[in-house]
């Protein structure tokens, strides 16, 4: 394993698609933060976010 990938045990890469002003951008940012935005404008293109979890095992990391 590589530096990197020794970081987390399983990588998850998710693709949201859907019309504009559904809430793609929301959904993300609760994910990632927690929380929703307040007052964002429509995203124009692509926003990525990445996060690191741990299993409910404790001993596997997934990365999402």
């Amino acid at each position: 394993m590589d530096s990197k990938s020794s970081e987390y045990d399983y990588l998850a890469k998710i693709i949201l698609v859907g019309n504009a002003g559904v809430g793609k951008t929301h959904i993300l940012q609760r994910y990632d933060a927690g929380k929703l935005p307040q007052n964002k404008p429509p995203t124009i293109g692509v926003e990525f976010a990445t996060k690191t979890v741990p299993m409910r095992d404790g001993r596997s990391v997934i990365k999402a």
